[in-house]
């Protein structure tokens, strides 16, 4: 047995309480980890965790005795026994995860040995990787990225460190490693043949998200204007619309009980496939946009009017509404082409302008009428005299947009409460009212004239990013209007929102209820954010960058890879198939680092006991004899070998085999 094989049997067998390991390091990696899952670990799990760290690193520090088997029974059951009550039996992901978070902090008090050391780390790299699949985000890689490091330090110093001189020579080793280790990486990254990354397994989490549901009451989408969250981003091939026109159609609320608007199921046929859909965009060669989705947990997709489905995992359904193939999880892609004609004004009814075809395919327009007759008697009955001035559809409609405005309705992000009859209260009481009182009440007054009606929830406007030319749709651009069907025109958009408060289409919320205050008062940072140039400025780069981040590293799939390879080598090799070029990348790239890496290194042992004329020599000598038949024979003088080098067939060779022995003999004899 060697000497390095008894002093790591002896390190494995010694005294608990003289184990030596990095502890400090150790409760650092699981700092980071309580970084990486506190969007969806409880505050209790955080901050037991810390308590047990916190003793943990008391007892290494200042006992030195390995805690007692009846504590950490103790510590164990209780630790257990709150979990199970926490989370009972939702056997979900971040559930799983803060499992792991939990276990790795108890595992702290009884590292006795070190595989124990050994098995904290790598559950700890375990973990990083599933972090993954709740953040994506640069500055989360860039946390993980740290963590890993940590990671491998103490396994070095396991190894290495821990027999030398510590952790300067540990550190070392370890930069060492992944600056050799870093090109290849890279290489695989890029010409590796692709695979679905961890990230996009559509796997149900129970952390809440922020974001549209599928019933709407009043205040609902006032509540979630409070918040700054980013609800996807978007970027278009040409010329944007202008903001005014950006209502991105999310999902059809059809079914009004009196009090609250919710989304009918979809028809029998309409079903969606629960396979795994990267996105595969198509270009079609016409006006498109790609939208990057954010975490939503469901399936809606927002579109503009008149768009067209350009990627593989977005499914056209009833009435022209969208879905992806499977729930937005993660942070989803997709493509969409749209005609980017004005859209025509409905004769001279505000706000009203035409749609495509958006006739029901299953259903007939019942649904679209459905009304609950015992509720509202007051709007029913001024129902009823409209009808009698008001004969002609157009002309009624036209009086009911133009009512908002001559009323004294006001536009508040803090309406009143109301009671069960809300479409009464809010006509002829309190007349505050959020899009969401204004669609609704609108809807409901077009069903009881007989005019199919329905409320479409989704988003209007957005934030435009002027140096990388995309817009940021946040939760507070939630919106609600009103899509209606006339004799002899067809559907047609409305938006009594325009008429009480035109600036918040012309100009955003935050102009619309300025003079309020009430704009994200629940979130002071959010709003210094917005309010302050320098922090606005800061917060718009930090989107920008991530955002690119998410295209390019991210979202970095097949499709991408096999764009990149036939930039590169599209000229050189017309005729190869994708995969013979993947091949020919991924081969020659790993080859050209590999021996890269070999020529730094054998150059390397040569820096300290030769001159550079010296090296330049030995290495033409090694290429001569690696490659020819020219090998320089032992005891041979440089001037004996150039003489035979000249006679023989190289005359190239001996061209520069004459100018490095003359340099060599200037070198050596300072010629």
């Amino acid at each position: 047995m060697t000497r390095t094989e008894k002093d790591k049997k002896s390190q494995d067998k010694l005294p608990d309480q003289l184990f030596n390991y990095p502890f400090s390091v150790l409760i650092f990696i699981l700092f980071l980890q309580l970084c990486s899952h506190f969007s969806h670990s409880p505050i209790w799990l955080i901050l037991y965790v810390i308590g047990i760290s916190f003793f943990g690193l008391v007892t290494y520090k200042l006992i030195r005795k390995p805690v007692s088997t009846g504590l950490r029974f103790i510590v164990v059951f209780v630790s257990t026994s709150v979990f199970i009550l926490y989370y009972k039996f939702n056997f979900t992901v971040d559930m799983a995860a803060s499992f792991l978070v939990l276990a790795s902090s108890l595992k702290l008090l009884e590292l006795r040995h070190k595989k124990d050391v050994v098995l904290f780390s790598y559950v700890m790299l375990y973990l990083s990787a599933i972090s993954f699949l709740f953040v994506q985000s640069f500055l989360h890689a860039l946390l993980q990225l740290i963590l890993i490091l940590a990671c491998l330090y103490v396994l070095l110093y396991l190894n290495v460190g821990s027999m030398l001189s510590g952790y300067k020579v540990s550190w070392s080793s370890l930069f060492k490693a992944v600056f050799l280790a870093g090109p290849i990486v890279l290489v695989c990254f890029l010409f590796f043949p692709r695979i679905a990354p961890l990230w996009s397994i559509p796997i149900k989490t129970q952390s809440a998200t922020t974001g549209m549901t599928d019933f709407m009451s009043p205040g609902d989408i006032a509540e979630l204007a409070q918040s700054s969250a980013r609800a996807f981003r978007v970027s278009f091939s040409g010329q944007a619309p202008e903001n005014k026109d950006l209502y991105w159609r999310g999902l059809i609320l059809d079914n009004f009980d009196g009090r609250s608007w919710r989304a009918s199921p979809p028809p029998f046929s309409y079903k969606r496939f629960n396979k795994i859909d990267s996105g595969l965009l198509y270009d079609h060669g016409e006006n498109s946009y790609e939208v990057m989705l954010e975490p939503s947990n469901q399936s809606w997709v927002y579109a503009l009017e008149s768009s067209r489905a350009s990627s593989s995992n977005v499914l056209l359904q009833e009435a022209g509404v969208f879905q992806l193939k499977t729930d937005a999880i993660q942070s989803t892609r997709y493509k969409m082409t749209f005609e980017k004609a004005i859209m025509e004004p409905a004769l001279i009814i505000p706000t009203a302008k035409r749609l495509k075809v958006k006739e029901r395919s299953s259903t007939d327009l019942y649904r679209d009428l459905q009304v609950p007759f015992n509720s509202n008697p007051r709007t029913q009955e001024y129902m009823n005299k409209l009808l009698v001035s008001f004969p002609d559809k157009i002309n009624l409609l036209n009086y009911l947009m133009n009512n908002f405005s001559r009323q004294e309705y006001y536009y508040s992000l803090k309406p009143p409460a109301l009671g069960s009859d809300i479409v009464d209260e809010f006509l002829f009481d309190t007349k505050v009212g959020f899009c969401a009182h204004y669609a609704g009440s609108l809807a409901y007054l077009l069903r009881l004239a007989g005019i199919p009606s329905r409320v479409i929830a989704g988003y209007q406007g957005g934030e435009y990013n002027e140096r990388s030319n995309y817009y940021i749709v946040h939760q507070y651009d939630a919106h609600a209007w009103v899509e209606a069907k006339l004799p002899e025109i067809g559907w047609v958009r409305l938006d009594p929102t325009a008429m009480v408060a035109p600036a918040r289409i012309l100009s955003g919320l935050d102009v619309a209820v300025g003079d309020q205050g009430r704009f994200l008062e629940n979130s002071p940072l959010a709003s210094a954010a917005l309010r302050i140039s320098a922090l606005n400025w800061l917060r718009l780069r930090i989107d920008e960058f991530n955002y690119q981040w998410q295209k390019t590293v991210v979202n970095y799939g097949d499709q991408q890879q096999r764009s990149l390879i036939k930039n590169i080598l599209g000229g050189i090799f017309p005729d190869a198939s994708d995969l013979m070029r993947v091949a020919i990348l991924l081969g020659g790239g790993i080859t050209f680092f590999t021996v890269s890496i070999m020529l730094f290194l054998w150059y390397k042992q040569f820096s300290g006991r030769y001159s550079n004329v010296e090296k330049y020599y030995m290495i033409w000598l090694y290429f001569l004899a690696r490659f020819t038949n020219l090998k320089r024979a032992t005891g041979e003088t440089p001037k004996v070998f150039l003489e035979r080098v000249q006679s023989s067939t190289y005359p190239r060779l001996a061209k520069i085999t004459e100018e490095l022995t003359m340099k060599l003999e200037q070198g050596q004899y300072k010629i």
